[in-house]
């Protein structure tokens, strides 16, 4: 049960309430006096302390301001035999848990007792989830500071790691870049120098004493010297927009329609020199009114003319080239078709990837790339509708321009 200090001077009152503590289970210790009962609280821990309120010396309210400086968790019953409001509230605020007036009975300091056994019970428990309660805090702290630490350690192996991929990245691109540049430059060379062999060939008769005696025959060479030149310019321009692309376009209002018979015959012109079948090859056309695109006129002419090139060498046995410029919403649509050999799904797919080509002729494959780029870079698209054996139609969609009223 409780071990309970019971401090009286009258020597029958603490003989009386002995017993009837003893009798309910309790341990009792007896002091006379607040100096006793303050020695006994040094030596010994007690659960309760049942105290008169009138003691010898120094009364029962100044022990009990001592005891609470001794020990806060001890329960503490006060006992008069003169009650009065001023005793009541003195011992409340000297720390007293309960107040009963003489004579005591047995019931009356049981239900004391019991009642302070009870507020011990809260108390003790109390404290004992206010300590869990402290545990848990620490432990989730501990673990929060823990999760916090590794978590700083992945997060500091993360940046790492992308710092290495980002560094390997710029390694790979800038080695990628390089071989792609030495690749492209290789295939541009070998193209440049076959330009080169055939200018000489038409040169050569040129230069001859009688070599201009002929005029059909001068004038023979003169085109073919003339579709080497815009080949060479082709060579170069391909060669520039890959190594360093323009960043400022030169924008300024165009007629996609105006540009593509120009840009056709350049292109009929280079191939008539080494491609039999291109004076067999028909163009058919068709123009809507107020197709105008603001573009920079020099990218815009070499894009369609790799388009228009590609189309070409699709229809070796000769065909239709068919083209034709609308409006559609607020978009200019160009279309550039042919009759050729047309492309399988697999082709179709990869036909805008760098290097990519079908022919045979060494043709580095930038041509639709670059073309694409372009059109990219106006704020359009490019797509391919192919089937194999049935043509090809190349779609360009670019922002229409207003076309101010006369």
């Amino acid at each position: 049960m409780a071990r309970i200090l019971l401090v009286d001077d009258e020597r029958s009152i603490r003989m009386t309430l002995r017993v009837f503590l003893e009798n309910a289970g309790h341990e009792v210790a007896l002091a006379e006096d607040a100096e006793q009962g303050l020695d006994a609280l040094a030596k010994e821990d007690f659960d309760i302390l049942v105290t008169d309120i009138i003691l010898p010396r120094m009364s029962g309210v100044e022990l009990v301001k001592a005891v609470r400086q001794m020990n806060s968790r001890i329960q503490i019953i006060m006992m008069t035999g003169e009650p009065t409001v001023e005793t009541a509230a003195e011992a409340v605020r000297a720390g007293a848990m309960d107040y009963i007036t003489k004579p005591i009975t047995r019931q009356s300091i049981l239900k004391a007792v019991n009642q302070a056994l009870r507020l011990m019970a809260i108390e003790e428990e109390r404290r004992r989830l206010e300590e869990e309660n402290r545990r848990h805090q620490e432990q989730l702290e501990k673990r929060v500071q823990e999760r916090t630490t590794e978590l700083t350690r992945l997060n500091q192996e993360l940046q790492r790691k992308i710092r290495d991929i980002k560094k390997t990245k710029v390694e790979a691109s800038a080695q990628e870049r390089l071989r792609v540049v030495g690749q492209l430059s290789m295939s541009l060379a070998e193209d440049f120098g076959m330009s080169m062999n055939r200018l000489q060939l038409d040169l050569a008769p040129l230069l001859k004493e009688d070599g201009l005696q002929d005029p059909e025959v001068a004038r023979f060479h003169l085109r073919n010297i003339g579709a080497v030149v815009r080949h060479a310019r082709q060579v170069v321009w391909k060669l520039r927009e890959f190594c360093h692309p323009r960043e400022t376009l030169r924008l300024q209002p165009l007629a996609p329609a105006d540009l593509l018979p120009e840009v056709i015959e350049d292109v009929m012109a280079d191939q008539r020199m080494h491609l039999p079948s291109a004076d067999a090859i028909k163009v058919e056309h068709h123009a809507g009114a107020d197709c105008v695109v603001m573009a920079d006129e020099v990218m815009l002419k070499n894009a369609l003319h790799q388009v228009v090139l590609n189309a070409v060498q699709a229809m070796p046995e000769g065909g239709t080239l068919l083209w034709s410029v609308e409006k559609s919403g607020g978009d200019v649509v160009i279309t550039i078709g042919d009759t050729g050999v047309g492309m399988s799904p697999e082709v179709r797919e990869r036909c805008f990837d760098l290097f990519f080509t079908t022919r045979e002729d060494g043709s580095p494959g930038i041509g639709l790339s670059l073309a694409r780029n372009v059109v990219a870079l106006h704020g359009g698209t490019m797509t391919v509708e192919s089937e194999s054996g049935q043509g090809t139609n190349v779609v360009i969609r670019m922002p229409a321009e207003s076309v101010p009223e006369l």
